[in-house]
């Protein structure tokens, strides 16, 4: 793996760096910023490439055994530990019936398709997408990197296009898996001026959640940026904004759908623009569904219910 590294500022200086970019197409800068380098090395933080990759998953293909050396890199309590389904990702794919139950272990995804075992970890950040599956049975794997964001479903697509061709499938079995989501009914949407203030948990910090309306010194810049990047005021809107950061994003937003849920996005607003374009836009790179609750009429908190990747 003599090619890969954590660090972007290695990436670059070897001249193999790809630029990357948002799903709109502009051009964003490179997502992992050195001071989080050690901080982000353990998940989301690899940069590489599919001839390295290939290499390391060849080992995942042969029990954690390299190939190449017949050397042990990950002892079998670990390689069981990693690859196994710990939890229950989704229960019931009646609607895909090639695909069965699908777990997830520590980090990797476990179900079968069309009957062949498979093994599976997708990702996207700012600018970057990746989705590596293997099935350790067939010895077969199929690495996809993508230097864009929101690219799951065309990588989705290519992955499955492969594998039934290397498993001698029909074209016609359904390639994508869909994950579940909330999608509630249209229906009365609460009051964001009720919902704006200072949430705190201890695992994510605190946040200050911005209403419209909301005149204080925290969230007078929050509103600035996110009007420049809607190139319109956001008088009369019942969404919620936020500073949320700093490693993966800058900004969030709830936007309402059912009741008292809403979706929370997440991601970077470039109100000035980046580099010689400075037209203001956003870069959303994660959808999750978020519910508030209620305590004798008066909020308590909300919830992340389920994530989900564009």
């Amino acid at each position: 793996m003599t090619s890969s590294t954590c660090s972007t500022n290695a990436a670059i200086k070897s001249g193999k760096a790809s630029e990357t970019w948002a799903s709109s197409g502009r051009l964003l800068p490179h997502w992992i910023r050195e001071k989080y380098v050690d901080l982000m090395a353990g998940c989301s933080g690899v940069i590489s490439s599919v001839e390295r990759l290939s290499a390391w998953i060849s080992i995942y293909l042969n029990g954690g055994v390299d190939p190449r050396t017949n050397i042990m890199i990950i002892p079998t309590f670990a390689f069981d530990a990693v690859t196994s389904a710990h939890s229950i990702a989704i229960g019931n794919p009646s609607d895909l019936p090639t695909f069965s139950i699908r777990g997830y272990g520590m980090g990797w995804g476990r179900f079968s398709y069309a009957g062949h075992d498979i093994i599976q970890h997708g990702g996207a950040a700012s600018g970057v997408s990746a989705m590596i599956t293997a099935a350790p049975t067939d010895g077969i794997a199929v690495i996809v990197l993508a230097n864009a964001d929101a690219k799951r479903a065309p990588m989705t697509d290519l992955t499955y296009y492969i594998a039934r061709k290397l498993f001698r499938l029909s074209d016609d079995l359904d390639a994508t898996p869909t994950l579940p989501h909330a999608c509630g009914e249209s229906r009365h949407v609460l009051s964001p001026v009720n919902l704006a203030g200072i949430y705190d948990n201890m695992g994510y910090g605190t946040v200050t959640l911005c209403s419209a309306e909301s005149q204080s010194d925290v969230c007078l810049p929050v509103l600035a940026d996110f009007r420049a990047v809607k190139g319109s005021p956001l008088n009369g809107s019942h969404d919620l904004f936020a500073v949320w950061g700093p490693v993966f994003s800058t900004h969030a937003v709830l936007v309402p759908f059912a009741g008292t849920g809403y979706q929370l996005r997440v991601g970077t607003l470039y109100p000035s623009g980046y580099e010689r374009n400075i037209t203001p836009f956003a870069d959303w790179i994660i959808q999750a569904d978020a519910e508030f609750v209620f305590e004798d009429g008066a909020v308590k908190g909300f919830g992340i219910l389920h994530q989900q990747k564009p």
